[in-house]
């Protein structure tokens, strides 16, 4: 999965703090952006309209680059913790993803700069033993929002297992 590459360094998340993970994977075709924004608008604690928004367009960020530049089949991951949300998106290329310089002309190229920009923290993880990579975004959470998440008074406790495409 792609969280547990990240997870295993404990950071953005240390390995103490109580956390539940979820994927979903998705093939590299122009319908995976929209798939990774509500799986993990799905799964996302309460957030006001701001965090949430942030958390999907930076989701869908990760999941364009990985479509347009690794076109490898691809896991999205988000872990919610008592204090971070992370995501994550696994593809099979080993490249580094780059940010570009842009211009006001050209409409793209800027992704990893945006998600510099408004996450709390990014980055990349190489897959130690085959292709591929795992590039994550974090987000603090709000204090106080553990008993407020969508999945009732506290989501942690309600979160099934892991999912995969279909499940």
């Amino acid at each position: 999965m792609s969280c547990e590459l990240v997870l295993a360094a404990d950071h953005p998340v240390p390995r103490q703090e109580p956390r539940t993970s979820e994927h979903i994977h998705l093939r590299a075709e122009p319908t995976a952006p929209r798939a990774a924004r509500e799986f993990v608008g799905a799964h996302a604690p309460a957030l006001d309209e701001d965090q949430l928004h942030t958390l999907l367009m930076l989701t869908s960020e990760l999941v364009t680059n990985a479509v347009l530049h690794a076109r490898s089949a691809l896991t999205v991951g988000i872990t919610i913790s008592e204090t971070t949300i992370l995501v994550t998106v696994a593809d099979q290329v080993g490249a580094r993803p780059q940010g570009r310089t842009y211009s006001d002309r050209r409409e793209s190229g800027r992704g990893i700069v945006l998600v510099g920009a408004l996450a709390d923290d990014w980055g990349v993880v190489p897959q130690p033993d085959r292709p591929g990579k795992s590039v994550w975004f974090s987000m603090r959470r709000p204090a106080g929002s553990m008993a407020e998440g969508r999945w009732g008074e506290n989501e942690m406790s309600n979160v099934g297992p892991a999912r995969g495409e279909g499940a």
